[in-house]
């Protein structure tokens, strides 16, 4: 009520600007002692602006993949705000939602011409084999920029893993909808139940889109379905549907580092005859296997024993020991060793 006793004397000054110019209003701002006047001397008209959007912000769950999830939904600027609604893929807000409004098919589900890898659901036979959005048809990355992305549904299966977290329903600020809690740090995340866009489910279910679509066919994309009874992620909604947006941020590719490097060998004892000369094939095993640069270097400590070829192949050609050392380009420090040792057989 006193917001709008304000307004109403806001509206009644604009009003008769022309007849009150001299006088002044009287601003008290939360939290300083010293109230802030202006005049209206000279003002021929006033405007007002909505108030700027609220900055995103996100909050470490500790979660294994290090994922980060924003602390409000897409079209709003606190936790309990429900935000806009979006279709599958589209990045702006519409009136209606439906097959005949979709963006990406010619009105039906049948005819999809954009993320379709099933050649009975794509326009005239159309695929792309394209399962997850790319960035211009993100509606995070769209609406937040480009440090932003719909999460997988990969990352909203870890989000709820009882593993690393505990979900209940709960009333945050008066509004209906999941707490998400980390087991490892305590710190939590609130998802409202916003329902879906034509009004149904506001207050009872919660319906967020992933960026993955639904394996069982290329017509539905992978979404969240929570209530007080139950919070589901593998299910999927018709890609025209208004659902939620809750962002996470996007991850930088982290480089993996070799951990370890195996040869099949580590002692050789060759016999090799006068003025011949043996070879033998090295091989290395890399771990982790997903390890980014997997590039390998090879050397000998005495040539004159023997030299190693760039892919491992150790060539003996005179007596005496050397080592051979295969190691990792990655930086990592990570090496191995063979040591050989080439003899006359006569001896």
């Amino acid at each position: 009520m006193k917001a709008r006793y304000i307004m109403a004397a806001l509206l009644l000054v604009v009003a008769g600007l022309q007849t009150t110019k001299a006088q002044k209003m009287r601003f008290h701002y939360a939290g300083q002692d010293t109230p802030v006047e202006y005049s209206f001397a000279g003002l021929d008209s006033m405007v007002f602006v909505d108030a700027p959007a609220a900055e995103p912000e996100y909050v470490d769950l500790g979660l294994p993949s290090g994922t980060l999830w924003a602390t409000f939904n897409v079209g709003a600027s606190r936790p309990e705000d429900y935000g806009n609604y979006f279709a599958w893929g589209e990045t702006t807000t519409k009136k209606e939602y439906s097959w005949s409004t979709y963006k990406y098919c010619e009105g039906s589900s049948n005819t999809l011409t954009k993320y379709c890898y099933e050649s009975d659901y794509g326009y005239n036979g159309f695929t792309d084999k394209l399962t997850e959005l790319l960035p211009e048809d993100d509606a995070a990355t769209a609406n937040w920029g480009s440090e932003w992305q719909m999460p997988s549904q990969v990352q909203f299966g870890e989000l709820i893993n009882d593993n690393y977290t505990i979900t209940v329903w709960t009333t945050q600020n008066g509004v209906n909808g999941r707490k998400i809690t980390s087991k490892r740090n305590g710190n939590s995340i609130f998802l409202p139940a916003a329902g879906c866009w034509d009004d149904h489910g506001v207050g009872t279910y919660g319906y967020y889109w992933s960026r993955s679509l639904y394996g069982g066919g290329s017509y539905g994309a992978c979404n969240t379905d929570f209530a007080s009874s139950h919070f589901y992620v593998t299910v999927y909604g018709s890609r025209y549907n208004g659902f939620s947006v809750r962002p996470v941020r996007k991850q930088e590719p982290k480089e993996v580092l070799v951990e370890s490097i195996t040869l099949n060998e580590t002692e050789l004892r060759i016999e090799l005859p006068y003025e011949n000369e043996v070879s033998r094939q090295l091989t290395a095993t890399i771990l982790p296997s997903n390890a980014t640069i997997k590039t390998l270097e090879w050397e000998s400590s005495n040539e004159a024993v023997a030299k190693v070829s760039a892919n491992g192949r150790m060539t003996a050609v005179g007596w005496g020991n050397c080592i051979i050392t295969c190691r990792a380009t990655d930086g990592s420090g990570v090496y191995a060793e063979c040591r050989v040792k080439v003899v006359d057989p006569v001896l």
